[in-house]
């Protein structure tokens, strides 16, 4: 019974039952929290092993991300040659997985305008890195498509803590606008 509840029963017996039904649900309200408790201190293991785990095995059990890292060169500035670098430095062992572009308006210089992604090692600069796409993606091509470009399978794709990723142009990108580039980095 509730402290208060000989008080006001006296009074009202409808208080009484109400008082009554009170501590009903606070002691399942309290059977819960210890419920919610009890799980949260759990961890959750999505999968049984069915046997120890070796130092060979531990090595393979890992859970895999592929974050995406995205370059944004907004309105015209995305038809300045001067702006097209670097965007990303890895800050430990990583994989460039994927990589998509898309821009609001092509380009329309008389001759070709591609965009590549590079790769930069050590004090490499600017357009002599290790190219990752396996052929340049067209500045020119139909506006607001996303493009996506294959990566090419190597070693070049995989990024040593400091290497850094650029965006490579080739051509001049007169009138293209608003574009972005999104690389997918998956942590090794």
């Amino acid at each position: 019974m509730n402290e208060y509840s000989n008080e006001y029963s006296t009074m009202n017996p409808d208080i009484e039952k109400l008082y009554q039904e009170i501590e009903i649900l606070q002691e399942q309200d309290h059977k819960l929290e210890n419920k919610i408790q009890v799980l949260s201190d759990k961890p959750v293991v999505p999968f049984q092993l069915y046997r120890p785990v070796t130092h060979n095995d531990s090595s393979a059990i890992k859970t895999v991300y592929e974050i995406p890292v995205t370059v944004n060169l907004l309105g015209t500035a995305a038809a300045t040659a001067g702006n097209y670098g670097y965007f990303f430095t890895a800050n430990k062992a990583c994989e460039v997985t994927s990589t998509q572009m898309v821009y609001k308006t092509a380009g329309n210089d008389a001759g070709t305008v591609t965009l590549t992604i590079e790769s930069l090692t050590g004090t490499t600069i600017l357009g002599s890195g290790t190219a990752l796409l396996s052929s340049a993606l067209s500045l020119k091509a139909t506006a607001a498509t996303v493009y996506t470009g294959t990566i090419i399978p190597g070693i070049g794709k995989f990024l040593a803590d400091g290497n850094r990723l650029a965006l490579k142009l080739s051509g001049t990108p007169t009138a293209v606008d608003s574009l972005q580039v999104t690389v997918g980095i998956k942590y090794i």
